[in-house]
């Protein structure tokens, strides 16, 4: 881990929390 990237995931997936896109920004961690 040397350099931290910044990735922004967009989803726009109905059922995904209230329906609104999901930003996700910072060290690239995204539910898996």
């Amino acid at each position: 881990m040397a350099r931290q990237r910044v990735e922004v995931q967009i989803d726009a997936e109905p059922g995904a929390g209230d329906g609104e896109p999901t930003v996700t920004v910072g060290t690239g961690h995204i539910d898996e």
